[in-house]
């Protein structure tokens, strides 16, 4: 009984890791400049940017990916990131309202 269950959650963990491989490396990577750019945002917030003292940012990309997949990481990191925002997600970029 109690190594069906172990076995059983084993195999599951095996196809969320399997799921997470399926995306393309362009994706995987967007996926990481959007957390790491809501994470900088986010640690700039309790720093205390806000409405008196806006923030701007800049993420470059470089082109170890070639120019085109670089436009293609920029574009959906920055759909990932607009909906990071959007949702708000554990209350991580405070009660600051953040324009996207």
């Amino acid at each position: 009984g109690a190594d069906s269950g172990a076995a059983g959650s084993d195999t599951a963990a095996k196809a969320v890791q399997f799921q997470a491989d399926k995306r393309s490396p362009v994706r995987r990577r967007a996926d990481e400049v959007a957390e790491d750019s809501a994470t900088a945002l986010a640690e700039a917030i309790e720093d205390g940017y806000g409405h008196a003292s806006p923030l701007d940012m800049t993420v470059n990309i470089g082109s170890e990916y070639g120019r085109h997949r670089s436009v293609v990481i920029v574009e959906a990191a920055a759909i990932k990131l607009r909906n990071m925002l959007r949702k708000n997600a554990r209350g991580r970029f405070g009660s600051t309202p953040v324009s996207v």
